[in-house]
């Protein structure tokens, strides 16, 4: 029986979803990625809230190139987290390893001010 890709990530997700918990003051930050997109979402586990939400699918993201994308993005987050009073957030990996443009987006984050 092999069991797909994204059951496994899945699987490792809610085992550290376990163990992370966003509140108002430090929302849990969430990336989703696919084979063409990645998303960012902040949320507040206590209310069951998105607080915020990032993608690259806009217009003004398409446009550029990956690594610029990641740049906006990172800005937009920390552009949303100043106007919300967030300057702290617990990272959330979804599952997916700590390299390549997961690992870029947070450090461009952090590189804005936010503490993760």
């Amino acid at each position: 029986m092999t069991i797909s890709r994204n059951k496994l990530r899945l699987r490792r997700a809610t085992r550290s979803r376990v163990k992370i918990f966003g509140t108002r003051q430090r929302p849990r930050l969430v990336v989703y990625k696919s084979n063409k997109y990645l998303e960012v979402h902040a949320i507040d586990d206590a209310k069951h809230q998105t607080l915020l939400g990032v993608t690259d699918k806009s217009t003004n993201a398409r446009k550029l190139t990956t690594d610029k994308q990641i740049e906006w993005m990172a800005e937009q987050v920390a552009q949303k987290c100043k106007k919300h009073n967030i300057d702290t957030m617990v990272f959330d990996r979804s599952g997916y390893q700590f390299v390549g443009n997961i690992a870029k987006l947070v450090n461009a984050i952090k590189e804005k001010g936010i503490k993760i």
